[in-house]
């Protein structure tokens, strides 16, 4: 018998060598850092901490509101820049606020931020930050839209800001939003997103877009495969098979969600496990044992909203952990923030800064997307946006947030199109030609109804209105496709407008052609991805306007320098389904977070069929 038992234990500790023997092979090791990448950031350490060195210190103290503040996300960024600074917070989460008091005692809490008024700060605020709820947003969410019973808490954010009118801004959100929420943001916000993955900063897979009036960094620290940025740096004696960890939801596999995480192989038990929560603490750019605290009572902690319950059962017996995972699902990554909040070290930053101006409105009863008397670009039938229609009135679901649930009907937007004056129409081969996108349009009487957003691009900002005519002309800091007609092989390509003179009194004295019209672009230039392009130093002038073709939606991608740019109609109508089908596949949200890369696989879905 205790031969059998020699020889069986044998043949066990052999299978676990050959076990690890195969870890070993999947596990995939980063390339080694280049030359550039140990001038600028050495092999060892934080990578963060060098970045934060070569800035400078900031020799004022910062007076911060942080909204929707969780476990105090923006404080663990401000701590790690070594920024002073006088902090207000806002959250209503009770375990949150529980850890908010305990890591960060010299914050002042002022409770929910639908009640935040003037006189509970008194003096000048420097900078807001906050990240409002986006269960309403994500494509693992019901897709109700900005307007959705909680991510409207935008509109109070809103606001605070028309409120206190702060020096600065930083506003964070999912990535997998539609574009339409996505354009309502940055038009009351007055500022375009830019999307960073937060892989290329740290050891975690997750898009966001961030709106700011903090000047946009110019280029991203090459830091992706930094020691620091790797999920190995944070585990506790446990070798990582990926050199990143999944996208952090509020529930993974690890407590019965939906996004699974990858595994790790632990050294001392031999075998394989999920991340634990102090590691994942680590991978957000949090202190180990930072949700580490007395949560109190947990004796009616009910761990998912009804909406949220998985079809999985998860084990509880641990409520704390549970309470940390979902914290820190919720929260920030903290060294992501800490980026985009790092040009405030630099003095030149405080002596360019002009006052911001916001839109106008802030009262989610006034606020649409598509409001009455605005002028868009429609996609023509090469789905390119050279389509110009005005906004005559819009009901129905989707954009008309004071109708009843139950009363939901059909979206109908009424338009008026316009169509290029006949002046303009020389060497165009119609009245709707994409060749021409500038010029003086006239409105044609017939009434229009749309039934879709997805046909709708962009909302239009740089036209001079002449009685029941529009000019449009290209404006700063657009992207609009040009035709190189003089070419020997006409071509079309993409510029950042400069600058943009006309002389008014012409245009409406003069012809077609006389308008005194001289621009300054940039060109862009297509990289390996479709939609992605860099900001080139080649600059290019232009006196004719009617080789303006279409401005381009964009945003930027990860940098100021780079941009994507949204050249049709159809992944938008892609994006619009993934919410859907996801829906019917999970059965609702799971949260503040979502797997993007799951988003990225149904729209390959999508296009296939």
């Amino acid at each position: 018998m205790e031969e059998l038992l020699a020889k069986i234990r044998e043949a066990e500790a052999l299978a676990l060598r050959l076990k690890e023997s195969e870890l070993k092979k999947k596990i995939k090791k980063p390339p080694p850092p280049t030359t550039k990448e140990k001038e600028e950031f050495p092999e060892h350490g934080d990578w963060l901490d060098a970045f934060r060195r070569n800035l400078g210190a900031l020799d004022r103290r910062l007076v911060v509101l942080s909204l929707f503040d969780g476990i105090g996300g923006t404080w663990a960024a401000l701590d790690r820049l070594e920024v002073r600074y006088k902090g207000y917070s806002s959250e209503i989460n009770p375990y949150a606020a529980r850890v908010l008091k305990a890591k960060f005692p010299n914050v002042t809490h002022l409770g929910d931020v639908k009640d935040i008024r003037r006189g509970d700060i008194e003096e000048e605020i420097d900078l807001v930050v906050g990240g409002f709820p986006c269960q309403d947003l994500t494509s693992m969410g019901k897709r109700d839209g900005l307007h959705g019973f909680r991510s409207r808490l935008f509109f109070d954010m809103l606001r605070i800001l028309h409120l206190f009118r702060p020096r600065w801004f930083l506003v964070e959100n999912v990535a997998s939003m539609t574009w339409i929420d996505r354009e309502e943001i940055s038009k009351y916000l007055n500022c375009l997103p830019i999307e960073i993955d937060s892989q290329d900063l740290t050891a975690s897979k997750r898009k966001r877009l961030y709106w700011t009036n903090i000047p946009h960094p110019e280029k991203l620290p090459d830091v992706r495969n930094h020691a620091s940025n790797l999920l190995q740096h944070a585990l506790d004696d446990a070798t990582a098979l990926e050199e990143k960890i999944g996208c952090v939801m509020t529930c993974n596999y690890y407590v019965g969600g939906f996004g699974q995480l990858q595994r790790v192989f632990d050294r001392k038990d031999k075998v394989l496990r999920y991340v634990t929560v102090t590691e994942l603490e680590k991978v957000m750019g949090f202190p180990a044992g930072h949700t580490d605290i007395d949560f109190g009572n947990l004796d009616d902690f009910v761990p998912f909203a009804p909406e949220q319950t998985p079809k999985r059962k998860c084990k509880l017996d641990d409520k704390a952990k549970t309470i940390r995972w979902n914290l820190i699902g919720n929260s920030f990554s903290v060294t992501v923030i800490s980026y985009m909040l790092s040009p405030l070290m630099l003095p030149s930053t405080w002596e360019a800064h002009v006052i911001y101006n916001f839109s106008p409105k802030f009262r989610e009863s006034e606020c649409a997307v598509l409001e009455t008397g605005e002028l868009w670009a429609l996609y023509n039938t090469r789905s390119q946006p050279s389509w110009y229609a005005v906004i005559l009135s819009r009901s129905g679901d989707r954009f008309d947030t004071l109708q009843s649930k139950k009363k939901k009907k059909g979206l109908q937007i009424h338009v008026c199109f316009l169509e290029l004056d006949t002046g303009f129409l020389a060497a165009n081969d119609d009245q709707w030609s994409p060749l021409r996108g500038t010029g003086q349009y006239n409105r044609i009487d017939k009434a229009d109804l749309q039934t879709s957003w997805v046909t709708f691009s962009h909302r239009m900002t740089t036209f001079k209105k002449l009685g029941d005519s529009y000019f449009i002309y290209p404006g700063e800091n657009e992207v609009w496709a040009v035709f190189d007609r003089d070419s020997s092989r006409p071509t079309l390509y993409y510029v950042l407008v400069l600058t943009t003179e006309i002389d008014w009194n012409l245009v409406t004295r003069t012809p077609s052609g006389v308008e005194g019209f001289a621009s300054r672009c940039r060109l862009l230039q297509q990289t390996s991805a479709s939609d992605i392009f860099r900001l080139t130093d080649t600059e290019v002038a232009f006196k004719d306007l009617a080789q303006f073709c279409f401005k381009v939606p964009y945003y930027f991608k990860g940098e100021g320098s780079v941009f994507k740019l949204e050249l049709s109609k159809t992944g938008k109508y892609l994006n619009h389904k993934v919410g859907r089908k996801r829906r019917r596949k999970k059965g609702g949200s799971d949260g503040e977070e979502e797997d993007e890369s799951e988003s990225d696989e149904m729209e390959e879905q999508e296009q296939g069929s």
